[in-house]
């Protein structure tokens, strides 16, 4: 190596001369390395033949260089270093993950590409966290058949490479790792990567989702880790995969969910972890899986649907021939049909099979209620359902009104012909409900949603749920009335799920939720649900880590949790804080804790509002033994002293001035008879009146407090609710200074609309009468033929008579039927030049009428009038041909026309 210094004017020449063929980058020196504040080292390829020239950008040279270098400043600093001559690559090679293995962070930006002819990438910019690329020319790769991790957990956020897309890889076979770890998103899909062998990892954990549908992958041998927990979920239904003999880990973690079912897997060996914990859920029971030794874990908690399953397991079963010893995981998904192709690929080829077992439940569909006119983002009469940016949906609605979509991949907004309540069914793959709209700020920004309009979760369904994080946060008006247990089995975050939602009071059913395979978080799962005092102390919350603010501002909740084991959890900050947590059940709370055989340290707990009285010792054993931080009100001034004389210790006392001789209930509080109460409930006059009635009458005076309908009523004896939906309502009276509560479920009937059954045969009509007040009035073509309390009606009738059925109340309605005119339904003239009629046995009306082509392809639907049993339809601007013509009946008819 020959050092040389330049003046300052020759340095300039030379730069000029040779700038367009330097590979230019940038340096700081003082970045972490293994050289000095003041020093870069240039890394090379230790199999190489190197002979380059560097300028180090301080006006100093060096020449000859023929492997890795040092070069040292005079002081530290941000340089520009231009290096020439033979230098076939740049080595940095950083794998070590958290570990300073060289300089790798202190090269900061690739400003040229140059006219060097490079010989190999792999692993070049390994690690070079800091690493940006602005350099406008492209790298001359002709000589290279490597760019295995090239870029593996390189660049800042977002890693973009000028023109990367024109980068001629044609000569590439190897792009394992290239991007792994990175934050490369760029459009390549016109690489030509006809020659590449192995992509493995090569978009690993990186935010990739670019189309590359057309890649050419027919020589691809490896893709093990693909796309491997990363954003890839495009379509790659039509790639030639019949080369691949590893798909390990290929979409592992990913939201990938394409038909993949035509793949040629005839020369897979492995496919370990190739489709867990991802949202795939499509039928691939044609794949030739013969090859196959490995399918562990290949399903494991992934949205594989039980009718999938069946039919993957019944088509490999029925292959001629498979590998015997295999192990397919299929960890949280169950069976039910194919019990006996499962049993076959045990018996037969000694497989063996981890899946959830067997499982023929009916789906049941996740049912809520909303009140439209309530405020929201969408107007008075729609409702918006809210889904999760980050999750895969395909779900389909009944919204409660006759009508329902299908095949739903995000939010939808639906429109009621009038304001009101409806309840709502989701079913398919619906894995969060996501309103986000609590009034606490959070990492996740706040959704625009009807957090108000939901008023009830009804029922849970069979859908399996992958988070229920902000689930609910912010909805105001929703109780939990759905008695059967939410499925919670694949590890769901519970953060924040009730978060705000001061009507929540729930039911004794979520005593029974199952937790046991949440492992991660509960944190302000019931912030701010004031009501909420649900008895939840067997949840098994023994994999949980966070738990802090879990019932913050939960000022009802009172609950003993001494039975929680809490060994797992790393906070509980907030935890208890302004909740209605009693000295009976933190004493309790801390001292089982206290005792369990294993608790992590250094833990905080928060109880803010919350005196102690007999755990003192076990608080502070907490506090000695394991540095928790607990931040509460204190001892308690109170503690085994009954000062007022009714039987209760202060500490425990929730009234501590009670009269003597006064009755008291558990808390030392005035107790009230259980028939201090009368509760009447008025239905509706009319239908759609909303005009129900809940009266409360009290047999003492007293500050009565009732939480009704997202609204608070106090009163001292009597109270009236007026104007209210019909409909289940729970609600609870207190006394909040005796610490008092009873609660109640009413039902406010509906009113009645009349309706009935009827029948009619040669001349004689029968109508049963369903509902409706008597006594009844029969009309017959406008006539009064009869007045009856009897719900039976027997009359003698004419075809193309009208039988009318009043109440004496107008808005009980009007049941009426026209008896049946025997008119054949056929269509006249046909064949027709472009207008037909259809004549119909109806006299007016409305009627769809569809149109398709002789392979069934639809035409078009259009909604006709029906004017004296005939409906008019044109269709002049069709072509000449033969077309069906389905008319929507009450019993459908398909017709057959020629246009002429």
């Amino acid at each position: 190596m020959i050092k040389n210094i330049f003046n300052l004017v020759l340095g300039l020449s030379f730069f000029a001369l040779s700038a367009q063929s330097e590979f230019i980058s940038t340096w700081k020196t003082d970045n972490t390395g293994i050289s000095e504040d003041n020093q870069i080292t240039i890394p090379t390829y230790p199999w190489e033949t190197y002979d380059y020239t560097v300028d180090w950008g301080d006006g100093t040279f060096d020449t000859g260089i023929t492997g890795d270098i040092v070069h040292t400043y005079v002081s530290p600093g941000i340089y520009t270093v231009s290096i020439s001559g033979m230098f076939p690559g740049i080595y940095f090679n950083d794998t070590t993950f958290n570990e300073v293995k060289g300089d790798e962070d202190k090269i900061i930006n690739i400003a040229q590409w140059g006219n060097n002819v490079w010989k190999s990438m792999d692993s070049a910019f390994a690690g070079c966290q800091n690493l940006t690329v602005e350099a406008q020319d492209i790298p001359d790769l002709s000589q290279v058949t490597s760019l295995r991790r090239m870029f593996f957990w390189a660049g800042t956020w977002q890693l973009h490479i000028p023109k990367i897309e024109e980068w001629d890889i044609s000569h590439i076979t190897n792009l394992s790792g290239m991007f792994d770890k990175t934050s490369f998103t760029q459009d390549i899909s016109g690489w030509n990567v006809a020659n590449v062998r192995d992509m493995s990892y090569l978009f690993f954990s990186s935010p990739f989702n670019q189309d590359i549908s057309g890649w050419d992958v027919g020589n691809v041998t490896n893709m093990e880790g693909l796309f491997g927990s990363s954003s890839f979920r495009q379509d790659v239904t039509g790639w030639d995969v019949s080369s691949v003999t590893n798909m390990a880990f290929m979409f592992n973690s990913t939201f990938f969910d394409q038909d993949i079912s035509g793949w040629d897997v005839s020369n897979v060996t492995s496919m370990r972890h190739m489709l867990s914990q991802c949202s795939f859920n499509q039928d691939v029971g044609d794949w030739n899986v013969s090859q196959v030794g490995d399918l562990s874990n290949i399903f494991d908690d992934n949205d594989l649907s039980t009718e999938n399953y069946d039919k993957i397991l019944t088509g490999w079963s029925q292959l001629p021939s498979l590998r015997s010893g295999v192990s397919l995981g299929a960890k949280d998904v169950y069976y039910c049909s194919a019990d006996d192709a499962r049993a076959l690929l045990i018996a037969t080829y000694g497989w063996s099979i981890n899946d959830q077992g067997q499982n023929c439940e009916p789906d049941r569909p996740f049912i809520t209620t909303w009140k439209t006119d309530n405020p929201g983002f969408s107007r008075y009469d729609q409702i918006t359902i809210p889904t999760n940016p980050r999750k895969v949906y395909n779900y389909n609605v009944d919204w409660g009104d006759g009508t329902s979509d299908s095949g739903i991949t995000e939010d939808i907004t639906h429109t009621y012909n009038e304001p009101g309540i409806y309840q709502v069914s989701i079913s398919g793959r619906f894995p969060s409900i996501y309103f986000n709209s609590g009034k606490e700020s959070h990492q996740y920004p706040s959704k625009e949603a009807d957090a108000d309009k939901i008023i009830s979760v009804d029922q849970w369904g069979t859908n399996r749920w992958i988070s229920m994080s902000f689930a609910f946060a912010g909805c105001s008006n929703l109780d939990v009335k759905a008695t059967d247990i939410p499925d919670l089995s694949k590890d769901v975050f519970l953060s924040a799920m009730f978060l705000d939602c001061p009507s929540l009071i729930g039911n004794e059913s979520m005593a029974q939720w199952d937790l046991s395979k949440t492992s991660f978080t509960a944190s302000d799962m019931f912030k701010g649900a004031s009501q909420f005092n649900q008895p939840i102390d067997q949840w098994d919350v023994s994999k949980l880590r966070y738990l802090d603010g879990m019932f913050e501002d939960a000022s009802a909740f009172d609950q003993n949790l001494e039975g929680w084991n809490i060994g797992k959890v790393e906070n509980m900050d907030r935890m208890f804080d302004n909740s209605g947590l009693s000295i009976r059940n933190y004493d309790k709370i801390l001292n089982a804790w206290s005792n369990l055989p294993a608790i992590l340290s250094s833990v905080k707990l928060g109880a803010i509002s919350t005196f102690y009285c007999n755990s003192e010792m076990a608080r502070q054993y907490l506090i000695d033994n394991f540095n928790w931080i607990i931040s509460d009100a204190g001892g308690s001034n109170l503690c085994n002293e009954d000062n007022d004389a009714d039987g209760v210790l202060d500490d425990l006392d929730r009234c501590l001035n009670t009269p003597e001789q006064e009755v008291v209930n558990e808390f030392g509080c005035h107790s009230l008879s259980n028939e201090n109460f009368k509760i009447q409930i008025l239905g509706e006059t009319c239908p759609g009146a909303n005009n129900a009635q809940l009266v409360i009458n009290a047999i003492e005076t007293n500050e009565y407090t009732a939480f009704i309908n997202g609204a608070e009523h106090r009163f001292d004896q009597d109270l009236t609710i007026e104007n209210l939906v019909p409909g289940s309502y729970d609600f609870c009276i207190k006394v909040p200074p005796l610490r008092f509560e009873q609660c109640y479920v009413v039902e406010l009937p509906e009113a009645l609309t009349i309706s009935g059954k009827s029948h009619s045969t040669d001349g004689k009509y029968s109508l049963k009468i369903d509902s409706g007040t008597a006594p009844y009035s029969v009309l017959v073509n406008g006539q009064i033929t009869l007045q009856t309390n009897s719900t039976d009606i027997l009359l003698d009738v004419s075809q193309g008579d009208v039988v009318e059925v009043t109440t004496d109340k107008d808005c009980e309605g009007v049941y009426s039927e026209e008896i049946g005119i025997e008119t054949p339904i056929h269509t006249y003239p046909n064949p027709t030049p472009g207008y037909f009629e259809i004549r119909v046995p109806m006299q007016k009306g409305e009627v769809k009428v569809e149109i398709a082509s002789m392979e069934s392809k639809l035409i078009r639907t259009e909604m006709y009038l029906v004017e004296g049993n005939v409906i008019k339809v044109d269709i002049s601007n069709l072509p000449q041909g033969m077309y069906f013509v389905k008319v929507a009946l009450k019993k459908p008819v398909v017709l057959k026309i020629v246009k002429q």
